[in-house]
Order: structure tokens, then sequence, then C-alpha cells
């Protein structure tokens, strides 16, 4: 009868860790989820205000960047290039929007799911149309605790 005791009591205290566990993790990852929401208000922010430094800023030096219909950008080298390239051919962010739809984390990499809606004008365009998409982040974790985008994957979920 003891022992019967003894192991109900084990049952319960291991029920209690893991849901204990399982609610740290849910708040760990709530965390992590406003930290990256304010990194991509950041993205959108530098985007419409042409702000290379903040852009950058999001960024590791390393980053490999795979835009829709472009090229591989890689490192900040490519995306300043690229950023550049984009202004020299009128293209103006005016508004926009990311949308986590999912993360989950892996040592020190935190892996992102999520949609955008972007407002952009261009030169030579009558109009300001929106253009919508997917993408894939993943994001490293910095020594000093903040995040970087490691590597960047968006699709459109229309064509031009």
């Amino acid at each position: 009868m003891k022992m019967k005791y003894f192991y109900s009591i084990i049952i319960l205290l291991s029920f209690t860790m893991f849901a204990g566990t399982n609610k740290k993790n849910e708040d760990d990852i709530e965390k992590l989820k406003k930290q990256i929401q304010a990194l991509n208000d950041k993205f959108i922010k530098a985007n419409v205000d042409e702000d290379l430094e903040s852009y950058l800023s999001i960024y590791a030096e390393d980053a490999i960047v795979m835009p829709p219909f472009a090229p591989m950008i890689e490192g900040h080298e490519g995306l300043i290039d690229a950023w550049h390239k984009k202004l020299r051919e009128g293209v103006k962010s005016l508004s926009g929007k990311a949308t986590i739809l999912e993360i989950w984390v892996s040592g020190n990499r935190v892996y992102e799911r999520g949609s955008f809606a972007i407002h952009l004008s261009k030169k030579g365009v009558a109009n300001p149309f929106n253009v919508y998409g997917s993408y894939f982040s993943v994001w490293e974790k910095q020594k000093d605790g903040s995040l970087k985008i490691k590597y960047d994957i968006s699709n459109l979920d229309h064509g031009f």
C-alpha cells in the first residue's frame, strides 16, 4: 500500500514538473515572438523611412537573403547594393505589416514563418500598389542576447 502511495506521488510530481516546463516554454516562445515582432516592425519602419543603418542592424554580417524575382543577396555589402538599386529604380515602401504565424527554437536559432503586406510606389507607375507574400527567417542569437536575421527567404502570393 505504501509503495502504491509513493508511486502516485512520483507520478503527480512528474506531471507537475512537465506542466511547469511547458508553461515556461510557452512563456519563452511568447517573449521571443514579441521580440521578433518588434524587430519586424523596425524592419518595416526602416524601409518606409529609407533608413539603411536601421535596416542593416537587423541582419547578421553574413546574412543570406533570397527575395522573390531577384538574385540571392549575401552579407551586408550585398544588402547595401540591393538597397541602392531599389532606390535608383524609384521603389518606395509607403507602409507594411509582417505577421508572425509560427516560431520555434533550436539551439541558438529561432525559426520564424510569417506573412507580409507592403504598400509600395514605383517611379513610372501611376498608382501605389500592394504586395502580399510569405517569408521564412532564421534568426541567430548573438553573444549580447540580441537576435539578427541569418537567413531570410520570401515569396509573393501573386505575380506582377
